[in-house]
């Protein structure tokens, strides 16, 4: 394709997308518009021009800056970026081979040996060593590469969560290997500076507060939407007189159109299962605060904890920006859903109706998953809908027999950072 200045705001434009952030078509043919009224010899002045109309929100500057900075350069620095890309790919081929079992490479996911390769040769070269050393350990057998692999698994993220640089911001490729180099160039340079697209888990206490503030804005905007009292609809009934007077502008000021609009679908009732175990406490934190910020628009909303049992959560008394919230009292070390489940079922079945909304947020490791999942089918049957917020990996899904036996009764979305929250909640 000639690299038309329209062609490259395009293509800019699909990398911002596929960095992350939400740019619609009116906000393409605005930066298209904009481009006309600026020198192009001036950087900071196209710069400018661009993230007038293309940044819609303070949080996603910083990616529109990256982007922007590691897009548009000369065509050295370009070349520059594509040998870098490939030397990388390179060598996660390489390191792959370090990776085996009994000749066979270990299952691990794509965050895993990006981990593994950004790693320094020390820390490296401790797995490498245990790795060889599982390889020629005395009666050792197939059945010890599971083992192998959870404990590799293991030491990943565990270095990933005690070393933030190593958060590199995820990115979905796009198979060109010319624009795969910039979102790569970006993740790297970015790292997780990012907080909408940081693993939860991984954000530290320094950075609590900034998160909440992004939850809360995260709300605030899901509230807006939810807490619409009408929508756009072409029958003829009420006159949507702001939308109406909008549109005759381009008529000088006569109403020749009428945008009309109908009463919303009435606001769904929410019930929230957080687990509470210490794996999944942070993400508990964030979503729980976004459910106190819903909770002015969502009245009929009811928030639970649990773990081995259920406890009923006062949104009042929750604080969000402590580095955990802490155990509830009297909740156990055991994650048991069906338990937690059949307790509420006991004591709440009556508030479930074909208006309930019902959200689970859990990695889904529980006791008794096959009877959970009875549980689930029975209060799908009830309800509108059970959303399942899963931070894990979706990768990682199809290696856990409970996430197959969750799947048929409800709608599972990954929920690891802010950024895929809000994607799961607009389903709400």
């Amino acid at each position: 394709m000639e690299k038309y200045l329209e062609n490259s705001i395009v293509t800019f434009v699909q990398i911002l997308r596929r960095a992350g952030m939400f740019v619609g078509t009116s906000e393409l043919l605005d930066a298209l518009n904009a481009a006309k009224y600026v020198n192009m010899a001036q950087k900071d002045e196209f710069f400018l021009a661009l993230s007038s109309v293309l940044v819609k929100s303070p949080v996603d500057l910083p990616l529109f800056t990256a982007v922007f900075q590691s897009y548009f350069v000369p065509q050295g620095d370009r070349d520059a970026q594509v040998d870098g890309y490939r030397e990388q790919l390179e060598e996660i081929e390489e390191l792959k081979d370090e990776l085996v079992f009994k000749d066979e490479p270990l299952d691990l996911s794509e965050e895993d040996l990006d981990t593994y390769v950004a790693m320094p040769e020390a820390e490296r070269d401790k797995i490498r060593q245990f790795v060889e050393m599982t390889n020629v350990g005395y009666n050792v057998t197939e059945r010890h590469k599971e083992w192998l692999e959870r404990s590799i698994r293991g030491a990943l993220d565990f270095y990933r969560s005690n070393w933030g640089q190593m958060n590199i911001m995820p990115m979905e490729t796009t198979g060109d290997e010319e624009l795969d180099s910039i979102l790569y160039e970006v993740a790297k340079n970015q790292d997780a500076k990012d907080l909408m697209l940081k693993d939860m888990k991984d954000i530290s206490g320094a950075e609590v507060r900034e998160a909440v503030l992004l939850v809360r804005h995260l709300a605030r905007r899901l509230a807006t939407r939810i807490g619409r009292r009408y929508k756009r609809s072409t029958k003829k009934e009420a006159v949507d007189v702001r939308r109406s007077l909008r549109k005759s502008l381009r008529y000088g000021g006569v109403l020749l159109e009428l945008i009309h609009k109908k009463k919303r679908i009435q606001k769904p009732s929410i019930i929230l299962f957080a687990d509470n175990s210490g794996s999944m406490i942070k993400y508990s934190r964030f979503v729980i605060q976004l459910m106190l910020g819903l909770s002015e628009v969502l009245p009929r909303m009811r928030c639970f904890a649990f773990s081995d049992h259920l406890a009923k959560l006062d949104l009042r008394d929750f604080n969000a920006e402590t580095e955990e919230f802490g155990k509830i009292d009297g909740l156990g070390e055991t994650t048991n859903l069906h338990a937690s489940l059949l307790e509420f079922l006991e004591k709440y079945d009556k508030i479930l109706n074909k208006r309930t909304v019902v959200l689970i947020l859990s990695d889904t490791k529980t006791l008794e998953y096959d009877a959970t999942a009875e549980k689930l089918r029975y209060i799908a049957a009830k309800s509108k809908e059970i959303i399942w917020l899963n931070p894990m990996d979706k990768e990682d899904w199809k290696r856990y027999p409970m996430v197959e036996a969750f799947l048929p009764h409800v709608s599972m979305y990954e929920s690891s950072s802010i950024e895929k929250l809000a994607q799961a909640l607009k389903h709400i």
